[in-house]
């Protein structure tokens, strides 16, 4: 009888982020940048379902095993930082040169 229903163990899955070089001010305005677009391409309800995601499933060069702070997230998505503008600025250029290779 076992055999037809095994009860099995499974172990509690690990909450596996996606690791990133970036730091959290380059990380937000990432998504900030994304989020602005026009159509917009994340069906999302409001900004903080957007960051609690960011949180939840990303992290950063310095981020601690807790996550990204949700809080810091909201003040860099809304007031961003000088140096990860001049990181995206650098790095869109490259994407576009990038981009230009498929015509």
């Amino acid at each position: 009888m076992e055999e037809l229903n095994p009860i099995t163990y499974i172990p509690e899955i690990e909450k596996l982020r996606l690791k990133t070089n970036l730091s959290v001010p380059q990380l937000a305005l990432l998504f900030k940048m994304l989020s602005d677009l026009k159509p917009g391409i994340f069906n999302i309800n409001s900004e903080a379902e957007l960051l609690r995601f960011i949180s939840a499933n990303f992290e950063t060069k310095q981020s601690k095993e807790e996550g990204i702070s949700t809080d810091k997230l909201r003040i860099l998505f809304n007031q961003p930082d000088s140096k990860a503008a001049d990181f995206w600025e650098k790095h869109c250029y490259t994407i576009l040169a990038e981009i230009k290779k498929f015509k």
